[in-house]
């Protein structure tokens, strides 16, 4: 993540979004995803629209939106694990709605609040700021 030095300092929290949902999904899943993902755009759009890609796990719809729906499938598939693209993609997502502390966070981020998820972010918050 080093690459997000800047960007962390300014706002960890989508850095730690990344790094948690990085955990969740290690890089032969996300492989895997893809492989799904690519198979229901050509035979199930509508579900293509809602599976979660990239090292943030962000819903494809949300990818299109962020792009204005302007870049192809095939250009946006080549930002999935770009940590840069990601962070930029999750500060936008998340800023979309309102949150008071990290387990708020928890429920934009994963559909319910999820105490766990909240722990997992503080801890690499914390690491972030030492770090």
């Amino acid at each position: 993540m080093w690459i997000l030095d800047k960007e962390i300092k300014r706002n960890p929290l989508p850095a730690a979004i990344i790094i948690v949902e990085s955990n969740f999904r290690p890089f032969l899943i996300r492989i895997l995803e893809y492989f799904y993902f690519y198979i229901c755009l050509y035979l199930r759009k509508e579900r293509a629209m809602r599976i979660s890609l990239g090292i943030s796990q962000m819903q494809y719809r949300f990818w299109l939106e962020y792009f204005d729906y302007s870049y192809s499938n095939s250009k946006i598939s080549k930002c999935f694990e770009d940590p840069l693209i990601n962070y930029n993609l999750v500060e936008w997502y998340i800023n979309k709605y309102h949150y008071e502390n990290l387990l708020d966070v928890s429920q934009v981020y994963t559909g319910k609040k999820n105490i766990y998820y909240s722990k997992k972010l503080l801890e690499v918050i914390n690491q972030l700021k030492v770090g």
